[in-house]
């Protein structure tokens, strides 16, 4: 009987001890399986479908702005042609501005001129009045 006893508490170890041997073998072996799919199946086809969602995404965003630029050049081809047409214009009143005031500070200078002739004249004037009153 005691022998019986010493075969199975010797079986007991050694059947408490496969479990742990297996899930070993079995979890390096999972574990390589696990990282050949991923590596040889997963990451593939992540790549091409990231690659196709990128490629998509650019696709996309360059016919958007493609539109929008063909739309902003729609609204200001008119606006830029009108300015171009007023620039001629804008310069020939600039430029007869430009004479009108010339012309102006010519006659203010013209008139201070005269205004001054005249100050000098009527001093002149009066100081030969008062020598032809004294003389009298």
């Amino acid at each position: 009987e005691q022998a019986t006893e010493r075969v199975l508490a010797r079986l007991s170890e050694e059947a408490a001890s496969v479990p742990a041997a297996v899930a070993a073998r079995l979890g390096a072996e999972a574990e390589e399986a696990l990282h050949a799919a991923f590596a040889g199946t997963l990451l593939p086809g992540y790549q091409r479908a990231s690659t196709q969602m990128f490629e998509q995404l650019h696709a996309a965003f360059t016919s958007g702005t493609e539109r929008v630029t063909s739309a902003l050049s729609a609204e200001v081809s008119p606006v830029a042609t009108q300015l171009a047409a007023t620039a001629e214009p804008l310069a020939s009143i600039e430029a007869r501005l430009g004479q009108l005031l010339a012309d102006v500070q010519a006659a203010a200078s013209s008139a201070a001129a005269a205004s001054t002739a005249a100050e000098e004249a009527a001093q002149s004037a009066a100081a030969a009045a008062a020598s032809a009153a004294a003389a009298s």
